[in-house]
């Protein structure tokens, strides 16, 4: 992948990054992220596979369980299963960071489609690490722990996904709820 390519997608992550942190219940400081480790407490994993446009890979957020659940927006069930609505709620974080980052995908004019999200607590795996060795790396800070933003992405071409050309605005689209 091009060089200029790379540096594209890491502003149109850490712009996505901060559109959909921004939909919380708190506030997420972008932080230096040094490439290696990263740690979290009873960390849960999602996972949306993005591709289209020159470009196929996944981008995949990393944060501490009760940091989710602090940022769940409605008070959480007294049962048993309500780490499952936490688990929901991390799927559909990292489905707003995907939309967001679709969305400015689409108007550099690379056209991208993005998966269902896919969540998981990585306590439920053996043998994980979380030393990364990604396109694209971004941390960020919160009261309550650290957030981990990783891009693993390849160019399904040899030419470069953005070329120059006018911005393509987004086109706003209706939603019609059926009650």
């Amino acid at each position: 992948m091009k060089s200029s390519d790379i540096a594209m997608l890491v502003d149109i992550l850490g712009e996505s990054c901060e559109q959909a942190f921004g939909l919380l219940r708190f506030e997420l400081l972008r932080v230096e992220s040094t490439v290696g480790e990263f740690s979290c407490a009873a960390p849960v994993a999602a996972i949306v596979g993005i591709g289209g446009g020159g470009l196929r890979g996944t981008i995949t957020m990393v944060g501490p369980f009760a940091l989710m659940s602090k940022s769940y927006p409605l008070d959480l069930r007294k049962e048993a299963d309500a780490a499952l609505d936490v688990l929901d709620w991390t799927g559909e974080i990292a489905n707003q960071l995907a939309g967001f980052m679709t969305n400015r995908l689409g108007s550099t004019g690379v056209e991208v489609f993005a998966s269902t999200p896919k969540v998981i607590l990585t306590e439920q795996l053996s043998n994980v690490s979380l030393s990364r060795g990604s396109l694209c790396e971004l941390r960020f800070l919160a009261e309550a722990g650290m957030v981990g933003v990783w891009l693993d992405a390849v160019s399904t071409t040899d030419e470069a996904i953005f070329v120059r050309r006018d911005s393509v605005e987004p086109i706003a689209k209706d939603l019609v709820i059926f009650e």
